[in-house]
Protein backbone atom coordinates (compact mmCIF):
# COMPACT_ATOMS: atom_id res chain seq x y z
CA UNK A 1 0.00 0.00 0.00
CA UNK A 2 1.44 3.45 -0.86
CA UNK A 3 2.10 6.47 0.83
CA UNK A 4 -0.53 7.61 -1.22
CA UNK A 5 -3.04 5.26 -0.39
CA UNK A 6 -2.57 5.80 3.44
CA UNK A 7 -3.18 9.30 3.38
CA UNK A 8 -6.54 8.77 1.22
CA UNK A 9 -7.55 6.30 3.94
CA UNK A 10 -7.12 8.43 6.95
CA UNK A 11 -8.48 11.18 4.75
CA UNK A 12 -11.38 9.14 4.63
CA UNK A 13 -11.33 8.12 7.96
CA UNK A 14 -11.38 12.11 9.30
CA UNK A 15 -14.60 12.58 6.54
CA UNK A 16 -16.31 9.60 8.34
CA UNK A 17 -15.46 11.04 11.51
CA UNK A 18 -16.80 14.63 10.68
CA UNK A 19 -19.70 13.07 9.14
CA UNK A 20 -20.78 11.00 12.51
CA UNK A 21 -20.10 14.10 14.53
CA UNK A 22 -22.27 16.23 12.66
CA UNK A 23 -25.07 13.76 12.82
CA UNK A 24 -24.53 13.24 16.33
CA UNK A 25 -24.75 17.09 16.79
CA UNK A 26 -27.94 17.07 15.05
CA UNK A 27 -29.51 14.96 17.92
CA UNK A 28 -31.30 16.56 20.64
CA UNK A 29 -29.20 17.47 23.70
CA UNK A 30 -31.50 15.46 25.66
CA UNK A 31 -29.76 12.10 24.09
CA UNK A 32 -26.67 12.75 25.34
CA UNK A 33 -27.49 13.22 29.31
CA UNK A 34 -25.60 9.79 30.01
CA UNK A 35 -21.26 10.82 29.44
CA UNK A 36 -20.42 7.62 28.99
CA UNK A 37 -22.66 6.88 26.19
CA UNK A 38 -20.91 9.87 24.76
CA UNK A 39 -17.53 8.65 24.97
CA UNK A 40 -18.63 5.30 23.38
CA UNK A 41 -20.40 6.41 20.92
CA UNK A 42 -17.16 8.78 19.78
CA UNK A 43 -14.74 5.52 20.08
CA UNK A 44 -17.12 3.87 17.60
CA UNK A 45 -17.17 6.89 15.29
CA UNK A 46 -13.53 6.63 14.64
CA UNK A 47 -13.23 3.09 14.67
CA UNK A 48 -15.91 3.00 11.77
CA UNK A 49 -14.42 5.49 10.09
CA UNK A 50 -10.65 4.21 10.13
CA UNK A 51 -12.20 0.92 8.69
CA UNK A 52 -14.04 2.52 5.71
CA UNK A 53 -10.93 3.98 4.82
CA UNK A 54 -8.87 0.65 5.06
CA UNK A 55 -11.13 -0.75 2.93
CA UNK A 56 -10.96 2.00 0.26
CA UNK A 57 -6.91 1.82 0.32
CA UNK A 58 -7.24 -1.46 -0.03
CA UNK A 59 -9.52 -1.72 -3.02
CA UNK A 60 -7.40 1.22 -4.91
CA UNK A 61 -9.52 3.64 -4.93
CA UNK A 62 -6.72 6.01 -3.41
CA UNK A 63 -6.14 8.05 -6.69
CA UNK A 64 -9.87 8.59 -7.00
CA UNK A 65 -9.88 10.12 -3.03
CA UNK A 66 -6.52 12.10 -3.02
CA UNK A 67 -7.61 15.21 -4.61
CA UNK A 68 -11.22 15.31 -2.60
CA UNK A 69 -9.18 14.05 0.21
CA UNK A 70 -6.52 17.05 -0.28
CA UNK A 71 -9.56 19.38 -0.24
CA UNK A 72 -11.30 18.54 2.73
CA UNK A 73 -8.33 17.63 5.08
CA UNK A 74 -7.86 20.78 6.77
CA UNK A 75 -11.69 20.65 7.46
CA UNK A 76 -11.77 16.95 8.90
CA UNK A 77 -9.17 18.19 11.16
CA UNK A 78 -10.87 21.16 12.52
CA UNK A 79 -13.89 18.51 12.99
CA UNK A 80 -12.08 15.78 14.64
CA UNK A 81 -10.57 18.15 17.07
CA UNK A 82 -13.85 19.51 17.85
CA UNK A 83 -15.43 16.92 18.71
CA UNK A 84 -12.33 15.85 20.91
CA UNK A 85 -12.80 19.03 22.51
CA UNK A 86 -16.42 18.38 23.28
CA UNK A 87 -16.01 15.09 24.71
CA UNK A 88 -13.36 16.16 27.08
CA UNK A 89 -15.51 18.87 27.48
CA UNK A 90 -18.48 17.25 28.56
CA UNK A 91 -16.91 15.19 30.80
CA UNK A 92 -15.05 17.32 32.87
CA UNK A 93 -18.09 19.55 33.47
CA UNK A 94 -20.52 16.70 34.22
CA UNK A 95 -19.51 16.95 38.33
CA UNK A 96 -20.11 21.02 37.81
CA UNK A 97 -23.64 20.21 36.34
CA UNK A 98 -24.70 17.71 39.25
CA UNK A 99 -23.31 19.79 41.31
CA UNK A 100 -25.62 22.99 40.22
CA UNK A 101 -28.41 20.82 39.53
CA UNK A 102 -28.39 19.99 43.61
CA UNK A 103 -28.33 23.47 43.60
CA UNK A 104 -30.59 24.45 41.81
CA UNK A 105 -32.48 21.91 43.86
CA UNK A 106 -31.92 23.24 47.16
CA UNK A 107 -32.27 26.74 45.70
CA UNK A 108 -36.33 25.90 45.24
CA UNK A 109 -36.24 24.24 48.31
CA UNK A 110 -35.53 27.20 49.74
CA UNK A 111 -37.55 29.26 47.57
CA UNK A 112 -40.63 26.87 48.33
CA UNK A 113 -40.40 27.37 52.40
CA UNK A 114 -39.44 31.19 52.01
CA UNK A 115 -42.76 31.35 50.17
CA UNK A 116 -44.38 29.61 52.85
CA UNK A 117 -42.42 31.79 55.48
CA UNK A 118 -43.54 34.95 54.04
CA UNK A 119 -47.22 33.54 53.72
CA UNK A 120 -47.41 32.60 57.63
CA UNK A 121 -45.50 35.45 58.04
CA UNK A 122 -48.22 37.61 56.99
CA UNK A 123 -50.80 35.62 58.18
CA UNK A 124 -49.77 36.27 61.46
CA UNK A 125 -49.09 40.30 61.08
CA UNK A 126 -52.81 39.80 60.04
CA UNK A 127 -53.81 38.49 63.33
CA UNK A 128 -51.31 40.73 65.48
CA UNK A 129 -53.04 43.72 63.53
CA UNK A 130 -56.54 42.47 64.68
CA UNK A 131 -55.28 41.89 68.04
CA UNK A 132 -54.06 45.25 68.22
CA UNK A 133 -57.49 46.64 66.47
CA UNK A 134 -59.24 44.65 69.51
CA UNK A 135 -56.86 46.01 72.18
CA UNK A 136 -57.27 49.49 70.90
CA UNK A 137 -60.99 49.51 71.13
CA UNK A 138 -60.61 47.73 74.58
CA UNK A 139 -58.55 50.41 75.68
CA UNK A 140 -61.01 53.16 74.45
CA UNK A 141 -63.61 51.29 75.93
CA UNK A 142 -61.63 51.17 79.30
CA UNK A 143 -61.33 55.55 79.15
CA UNK A 144 -64.82 55.82 78.30
CA UNK A 145 -65.38 53.38 81.50
CA UNK A 146 -63.06 55.60 83.44
CA UNK A 147 -63.81 58.88 82.56
CA UNK A 148 -67.46 57.62 83.57
CA UNK A 149 -66.56 56.50 86.76
CA UNK A 150 -64.80 59.71 86.89
CA UNK A 151 -67.81 62.00 86.25
CA UNK A 152 -70.30 59.43 88.73
CA UNK A 153 -67.70 60.10 91.12
CA UNK A 154 -67.35 63.56 91.24
CA UNK A 155 -71.21 64.14 90.95
CA UNK A 156 -72.10 61.37 93.96
CA UNK A 157 -69.22 63.42 95.93
CA UNK A 158 -67.30 60.12 96.31
CA UNK A 159 -64.19 59.62 97.60
CA UNK A 160 -61.89 56.80 96.83
CA UNK A 161 -58.99 55.15 98.37
CA UNK A 162 -56.70 51.98 98.76
CA UNK A 163 -54.69 50.40 100.83
CA UNK A 164 -51.89 48.11 100.47
CA UNK A 165 -51.68 45.91 103.60
CA UNK A 166 -48.42 43.93 102.52
CA UNK A 167 -46.25 47.15 102.42
CA UNK A 168 -48.61 49.71 104.04
CA UNK A 169 -48.94 52.05 101.36
CA UNK A 170 -52.23 54.04 100.21
CA UNK A 171 -53.37 55.77 98.20
CA UNK A 172 -56.72 58.29 98.16
CA UNK A 173 -58.88 60.38 95.64
CA UNK A 174 -58.78 64.34 95.31
CA UNK A 175 -62.47 63.53 96.08
CA UNK A 176 -61.22 62.01 98.97
CA UNK A 177 -59.68 64.90 100.48
CA UNK A 178 -61.87 67.46 99.28
CA UNK A 179 -64.57 65.80 101.93
CA UNK A 180 -62.27 65.85 104.32
CA UNK A 181 -60.98 70.04 103.59
CA UNK A 182 -57.70 68.75 103.38
CA UNK A 183 -54.85 69.87 100.40
CA UNK A 184 -53.99 66.94 98.10
CA UNK A 185 -50.61 67.63 98.38
CA UNK A 186 -49.76 63.64 98.82
CA UNK A 187 -52.01 61.26 97.35
CA UNK A 188 -49.83 58.60 99.94
CA UNK A 189 -50.21 60.26 102.77
CA UNK A 190 -54.47 60.21 102.84
CA UNK A 191 -54.42 58.11 106.21
CA UNK A 192 -52.40 59.97 107.82
CA UNK A 193 -54.55 63.41 106.90
CA UNK A 194 -57.59 61.56 107.61
CA UNK A 195 -56.21 61.11 111.37
CA UNK A 196 -55.63 64.80 111.77
CA UNK A 197 -59.40 65.45 110.73
CA UNK A 198 -60.83 62.74 113.09
CA UNK A 199 -61.89 62.89 116.18
CA UNK A 200 -60.27 60.27 118.80
CA UNK A 201 -63.39 58.86 119.43
CA UNK A 202 -64.60 58.34 116.25
CA UNK A 203 -61.06 56.92 115.01
CA UNK A 204 -61.54 54.53 117.62
CA UNK A 205 -64.46 53.17 116.81
CA UNK A 206 -63.09 52.92 112.84
CA UNK A 207 -60.00 51.03 113.95
CA UNK A 208 -62.40 48.73 115.78
CA UNK A 209 -64.96 48.03 112.43
CA UNK A 210 -61.64 47.71 110.63
CA UNK A 211 -59.83 44.77 112.87
CA UNK A 212 -62.92 43.54 113.06
CA UNK A 213 -62.86 43.39 109.07
CA UNK A 214 -59.34 42.29 108.56
CA UNK A 215 -59.71 39.05 111.51
CA UNK A 216 -63.51 38.15 111.40
CA UNK A 217 -64.41 39.37 107.27
CA UNK A 218 -66.94 41.34 109.43
CA UNK A 219 -68.26 43.84 107.39
CA UNK A 220 -67.03 47.18 107.19
CA UNK A 221 -69.67 49.77 107.17
CA UNK A 222 -68.90 52.68 109.91
CA UNK A 223 -70.09 56.13 109.96
CA UNK A 224 -68.55 58.83 111.99
CA UNK A 225 -67.66 62.69 112.27
CA UNK A 226 -65.10 64.87 111.08
CA UNK A 227 -64.05 68.25 111.82
CA UNK A 228 -63.50 70.69 109.40
CA UNK A 229 -60.87 73.47 109.42
CA UNK A 230 -63.61 76.08 109.74
CA UNK A 231 -64.01 73.97 113.05
CA UNK A 232 -67.95 72.56 111.42
CA UNK A 233 -68.38 68.95 111.66
CA UNK A 234 -69.75 66.52 108.96
CA UNK A 235 -70.71 62.77 109.06
CA UNK A 236 -68.71 60.50 106.74
CA UNK A 237 -70.06 56.47 106.08
CA UNK A 238 -67.15 54.41 104.93
CA UNK A 239 -67.46 51.30 102.95
CA UNK A 240 -64.28 48.71 102.49
CA UNK A 241 -63.33 45.52 101.27
CA UNK A 242 -60.04 43.26 101.86
CA UNK A 243 -58.58 41.20 99.34
CA UNK A 244 -57.21 37.86 100.74
CA UNK A 245 -55.25 35.33 99.47
CA UNK A 246 -55.78 31.40 99.51
CA UNK A 247 -55.42 30.93 103.16
CA UNK A 248 -57.81 33.95 103.91
CA UNK A 249 -54.66 36.51 104.88
CA UNK A 250 -55.92 40.32 104.15
CA UNK A 251 -53.28 41.59 101.08
CA UNK A 252 -55.11 44.67 100.30
CA UNK A 253 -58.01 46.99 100.71
CA UNK A 254 -60.21 49.58 98.67
CA UNK A 255 -63.07 50.94 99.08
CA UNK A 256 -65.12 54.49 99.03
CA UNK A 257 -66.22 57.29 101.82
CA UNK A 258 -69.29 59.58 101.42
CA UNK A 259 -70.36 62.55 102.77
CA UNK A 260 -73.84 61.70 104.59
CA UNK A 261 -74.57 64.60 106.73
CA UNK A 262 -77.43 65.84 104.77
CA UNK A 263 -78.90 62.68 105.73
CA UNK A 264 -77.53 62.91 109.52
CA UNK A 265 -79.11 66.30 109.95
CA UNK A 266 -82.49 64.90 108.80
CA UNK A 267 -82.33 62.01 110.83
CA UNK A 268 -81.87 64.52 113.79
CA UNK A 269 -84.70 66.93 112.33
CA UNK A 270 -86.93 63.47 112.45
CA UNK A 271 -85.94 62.62 115.59
CA UNK A 272 -86.92 66.11 117.13
CA UNK A 273 -90.36 65.55 115.34
CA UNK A 274 -91.00 62.59 116.35
CA UNK A 275 -90.03 63.53 119.97
CA UNK A 276 -92.43 66.54 119.86
CA UNK A 277 -95.06 64.52 117.98
CA UNK A 278 -94.82 61.37 121.17
CA UNK A 279 -95.22 64.67 123.69
CA UNK A 280 -98.27 65.80 121.65
CA UNK A 281 -99.80 62.59 121.29
CA UNK A 282 -99.47 62.05 125.52
CA UNK A 283 -100.99 65.42 125.71
CA UNK A 284 -103.94 65.00 123.31
CA UNK A 285 -104.53 61.23 124.57
CA UNK A 286 -104.43 62.59 128.32
CA UNK A 287 -107.06 65.22 127.15
CA UNK A 288 -109.26 62.86 124.52
CA UNK A 289 -109.21 60.10 127.28
CA UNK A 290 -110.50 62.09 130.01
CA UNK A 291 -113.69 63.34 128.09
CA UNK A 292 -113.69 59.59 126.83
CA UNK A 293 -113.88 58.02 130.17
CA UNK A 294 -116.91 60.29 131.54
CA UNK A 295 -119.12 59.12 128.29
CA UNK A 296 -118.17 55.51 129.41
CA UNK A 297 -119.15 56.17 133.23
CA UNK A 298 -122.35 58.27 132.76
CA UNK A 299 -123.71 55.62 130.11
CA UNK A 300 -122.90 52.62 132.33
CA UNK A 301 -124.34 54.87 135.53
CA UNK A 302 -127.44 55.66 133.55
CA UNK A 303 -128.13 52.11 132.36
CA UNK A 304 -127.47 50.85 135.97
CA UNK A 305 -129.45 53.59 138.04
CA UNK A 306 -132.49 53.69 135.10
CA UNK A 307 -132.15 50.53 133.49
CA UNK A 308 -135.81 49.67 134.12
CA UNK A 309 -136.99 52.71 133.20
CA UNK A 310 -135.32 53.04 130.01
CA UNK A 311 -136.86 51.89 126.67
CA UNK A 312 -135.51 49.42 124.65
CA UNK A 313 -134.70 52.15 122.02
CA UNK A 314 -132.65 54.32 124.62
CA UNK A 315 -130.45 50.94 126.16
CA UNK A 316 -129.42 50.60 122.57
CA UNK A 317 -128.69 54.18 122.25
CA UNK A 318 -126.37 53.58 125.32
CA UNK A 319 -124.68 50.50 123.83
CA UNK A 320 -124.02 52.52 121.05
CA UNK A 321 -122.68 55.21 123.15
CA UNK A 322 -120.62 53.28 124.54
CA UNK A 323 -118.96 50.80 122.11
CA UNK A 324 -118.30 54.24 120.22
CA UNK A 325 -116.48 55.44 122.96
CA UNK A 326 -114.21 52.55 123.27
CA UNK A 327 -113.29 52.17 119.95
CA UNK A 328 -112.42 55.84 120.26
CA UNK A 329 -110.26 55.28 122.96
CA UNK A 330 -108.52 52.28 121.02
CA UNK A 331 -108.20 54.57 118.35
CA UNK A 332 -106.08 57.21 120.74
CA UNK A 333 -104.08 54.57 122.02
CA UNK A 334 -103.31 52.97 118.44
CA UNK A 335 -101.85 56.54 117.69
CA UNK A 336 -100.24 56.88 120.81
CA UNK A 337 -98.42 53.42 119.88
CA UNK A 338 -97.18 54.72 116.84
CA UNK A 339 -95.94 58.03 118.02
CA UNK A 340 -93.89 56.08 120.66
CA UNK A 341 -92.40 53.51 117.74
CA UNK A 342 -91.25 57.00 116.02
CA UNK A 343 -89.34 58.33 119.30
CA UNK A 344 -85.64 57.32 119.77
CA UNK A 345 -83.28 55.18 118.28
CA UNK A 346 -84.12 51.74 118.30
CA UNK A 347 -81.30 49.52 119.90
CA UNK A 348 -80.70 47.33 117.47
CA UNK A 349 -78.62 43.83 118.69
CA UNK A 350 -79.04 40.01 117.78
CA UNK A 351 -82.20 39.13 118.87
CA UNK A 352 -83.75 35.18 118.63
CA UNK A 353 -87.06 35.47 116.54
CA UNK A 354 -88.66 32.37 118.81
CA UNK A 355 -87.97 34.13 121.75
CA UNK A 356 -90.15 37.14 120.71
CA UNK A 357 -93.11 35.06 119.83
CA UNK A 358 -92.92 33.22 123.20
CA UNK A 359 -92.88 36.83 124.65
CA UNK A 360 -95.75 38.02 122.24
CA UNK A 361 -98.37 34.92 122.63
CA UNK A 362 -97.81 35.76 126.68
CA UNK A 363 -99.65 38.87 125.63
CA UNK A 364 -102.23 37.62 123.20
CA UNK A 365 -105.60 36.43 124.22
CA UNK A 366 -105.86 33.12 122.28
CA UNK A 367 -109.39 31.49 122.17
CA UNK A 368 -110.27 28.96 124.90
CA UNK A 369 -113.29 27.75 122.07
CA UNK A 370 -110.76 27.69 118.83
CA UNK A 371 -108.14 24.76 118.31
CA UNK A 372 -105.20 26.91 117.71
CA UNK A 373 -101.77 25.28 116.52
CA UNK A 374 -98.36 26.74 116.11
CA UNK A 375 -95.56 25.73 113.67
CA UNK A 376 -92.02 27.04 113.71
CA UNK A 377 -89.54 26.52 111.45
CA UNK A 378 -86.03 27.26 112.20
CA UNK A 379 -85.54 30.95 112.77
CA UNK A 380 -81.97 32.64 112.65
CA UNK A 381 -81.51 35.09 114.42
CA UNK A 382 -81.82 38.86 113.13
CA UNK A 383 -80.25 42.15 113.57
CA UNK A 384 -83.25 44.33 115.63
CA UNK A 385 -85.01 46.15 118.20
CA UNK A 386 -86.40 43.49 121.14
CA UNK A 387 -89.38 45.32 121.71
CA UNK A 388 -90.37 46.08 118.72
CA UNK A 389 -90.22 42.64 117.23
CA UNK A 390 -92.46 41.40 120.06
CA UNK A 391 -94.94 44.11 119.01
CA UNK A 392 -94.40 43.38 115.25
CA UNK A 393 -95.12 39.87 115.81
CA UNK A 394 -98.14 40.54 118.68
CA UNK A 395 -100.07 42.58 115.71
CA UNK A 396 -99.31 39.56 113.45
CA UNK A 397 -100.60 37.07 115.89
CA UNK A 398 -103.40 38.73 117.03
CA UNK A 399 -104.60 39.40 113.06
CA UNK A 400 -104.33 35.64 112.48
CA UNK A 401 -106.74 35.16 115.09
CA UNK A 402 -108.98 37.59 114.26
CA UNK A 403 -109.75 37.11 110.82
CA UNK A 404 -109.64 32.97 111.50
CA UNK A 405 -112.06 31.11 109.50
CA UNK A 406 -115.44 30.51 110.84
CA UNK A 407 -114.93 26.92 110.70
CA UNK A 408 -112.06 24.74 111.69
CA UNK A 409 -108.82 25.01 113.71
CA UNK A 410 -106.35 27.43 113.73
CA UNK A 411 -103.18 27.04 112.32
CA UNK A 412 -100.16 29.89 112.40
CA UNK A 413 -97.01 29.28 110.88
CA UNK A 414 -93.71 31.03 111.94
CA UNK A 415 -91.23 30.89 108.44
CA UNK A 416 -88.20 32.01 107.91
CA UNK A 417 -85.96 31.90 104.61
CA UNK A 418 -82.50 33.56 103.61
CA UNK A 419 -81.69 36.38 101.11
CA UNK A 420 -78.32 37.22 100.99
CA UNK A 421 -77.08 39.02 103.80
CA UNK A 422 -80.95 39.29 105.02
CA UNK A 423 -83.32 36.77 106.54
CA UNK A 424 -87.16 37.12 105.36
CA UNK A 425 -88.98 36.09 108.66
CA UNK A 426 -92.92 35.05 108.16
CA UNK A 427 -96.80 34.26 109.62
CA UNK A 428 -98.55 32.28 107.50
CA UNK A 429 -102.27 31.54 108.29
CA UNK A 430 -104.89 29.64 106.93
CA UNK A 431 -107.43 32.38 108.05
CA UNK A 432 -109.48 34.43 105.16
CA UNK A 433 -106.73 35.86 103.22
CA UNK A 434 -106.36 39.66 102.10
CA UNK A 435 -107.21 39.97 97.98
CA UNK A 436 -104.21 40.84 96.06
CA UNK A 437 -105.46 44.12 95.30
CA UNK A 438 -105.78 45.30 98.80
CA UNK A 439 -102.13 44.07 100.44
CA UNK A 440 -100.49 47.23 99.74
CA UNK A 441 -102.95 49.56 101.28
CA UNK A 442 -103.76 47.47 104.89
CA UNK A 443 -100.48 48.82 106.32
CA UNK A 444 -101.91 52.31 105.70
CA UNK A 445 -103.00 53.71 109.22
CA UNK A 446 -106.83 53.32 109.79
CA UNK A 447 -107.50 50.88 106.66
CA UNK A 448 -110.08 48.25 107.16
CA UNK A 449 -111.51 45.99 105.28
CA UNK A 450 -114.33 44.89 106.98
CA UNK A 451 -117.31 46.55 109.01
CA UNK A 452 -116.61 47.07 112.61
CA UNK A 453 -119.66 44.50 113.29
CA UNK A 454 -117.95 41.77 111.41
CA UNK A 455 -114.39 42.56 112.95
CA UNK A 456 -113.15 45.05 115.76
CA UNK A 457 -110.47 46.73 115.76
CA UNK A 458 -109.25 50.44 114.77
CA UNK A 459 -106.87 49.64 111.75
CA UNK A 460 -104.02 50.34 113.23
CA UNK A 461 -101.95 46.99 113.95
CA UNK A 462 -100.45 46.55 110.26
CA UNK A 463 -99.88 50.06 110.16
CA UNK A 464 -97.47 49.50 113.88
CA UNK A 465 -95.85 46.77 111.86
CA UNK A 466 -94.54 48.25 108.92
CA UNK A 467 -93.19 51.59 111.38
CA UNK A 468 -91.42 49.52 113.31
CA UNK A 469 -89.71 47.26 110.69
CA UNK A 470 -89.13 51.19 108.91
CA UNK A 471 -87.07 51.91 112.17
CA UNK A 472 -85.48 48.43 112.17
CA UNK A 473 -83.99 49.08 108.39
CA UNK A 474 -86.57 46.93 107.08
CA UNK A 475 -89.77 46.14 104.78
CA UNK A 476 -92.80 44.57 105.32
CA UNK A 477 -95.33 43.17 103.04
CA UNK A 478 -98.09 40.24 102.05
CA UNK A 479 -98.48 37.28 100.16
CA UNK A 480 -100.81 34.33 100.20
CA UNK A 481 -100.45 31.35 101.84
CA UNK A 482 -100.19 27.63 100.72
CA UNK A 483 -103.48 27.54 102.91
CA UNK A 484 -105.10 30.04 100.78
CA UNK A 485 -104.90 32.39 103.94
CA UNK A 486 -102.36 35.89 104.32
CA UNK A 487 -98.50 34.92 105.24
CA UNK A 488 -97.37 38.19 106.13
CA UNK A 489 -92.86 38.65 105.65
CA UNK A 490 -90.76 41.04 106.78
CA UNK A 491 -87.26 41.56 105.55
CA UNK A 492 -84.92 41.90 108.46
CA UNK A 493 -80.59 41.84 108.54
CA UNK A 494 -79.23 38.65 109.41
CA UNK A 495 -77.31 38.95 112.40
CA UNK A 496 -73.80 37.64 112.70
Amino acid sequence: MSIAALGAAASLAAVALAMMALLGDAAPRAADTDRRQLLAKGALHFLLTAAAAAIVALLGWAPLLQATAAVLVGALLVTAADQLRRVVVEFATAPAIGTLEAANALLQDELTWRAASEADLARKNDEVRRANETLKEAAAALRASEDRLAIAVEAGRIGLWDWNIVTGETWCSPQWFAMIGRPNDRADRGFDTWRSAVPAAEAARVRAALKAHLEADAKFNPVFRITMPDGAERWLEATGKAHRDAAGVPLRMAGAVIDITQTMMAKEELRRSNEELEQFARAASHDLREPLRKILFFSDFLARDFGGALTDAARRDLDVIGAAARRMETLIGGFLALARIGAGAPALAPIDPEACIKAALDQVLVPPDRAVRFAYEPLPPVLADRDLLVQVFQNLISNALKFARPAGGVEIAFTAAAAGEDTILGVADNGIGVPPAHRAQIFEPLTRLHSHEAYDGAGIGLALCKKSLDRLGGVIWMEESASGGAHVRMRLRRAA
